[in-house]
């Protein structure tokens, strides 16, 4: 999944992501720290999540972190013990995937990127 995130214009702000992968509602475990930006910044940034195959179909929640002047450490998704920042919590719908079938003609296999 590709992103853009922003803080606004005015003040220089980094940002962490996190994903609650097996619900379990930590975001300690490994592989659920899922994107950092590299630097605190006004402009707007951009990412990409790449969801783990072991992941299981469902509601997933994502907490998005962003600190003043500084980049969230990876165990910052707490929110505590820092000033001027703001953490957010969303649904992250992991779709299930549609196996493949049958055996293409080749030169004949085409494919297209699909939103649902």
């Amino acid at each position: 999944m590709n992103f853009s995130i922003q803080s606004g214009t005015a003040w220089s702000q980094g940002f962490r992501i996190w994903i609650d992968w097996n619900n379990n509602q930590s975001f300690a475990d490994p592989g659920e720290d899922v994107w950092v930006s590299t630097t605190s910044s006004t402009a707007v940034q951009t990412g990409t999540i790449n969801v783990p195959i072991s992941a299981s179909p469902g509601v997933k929640r994502m907490r998005v972190l962003c600190r003043f002047a500084t980049i969230p450490t990876i165990t910052d998704y707490c929110g505590t013990g820092f000033s001027f920042g703001e953490c957010e919590d969303y649904n992250f719908q992991v779709i299930s995937t549609t196996p493949c079938s049958g055996v293409p003609v080749a030169g004949t296999a085409t494919a297209s990127p699909t939103n649902p």
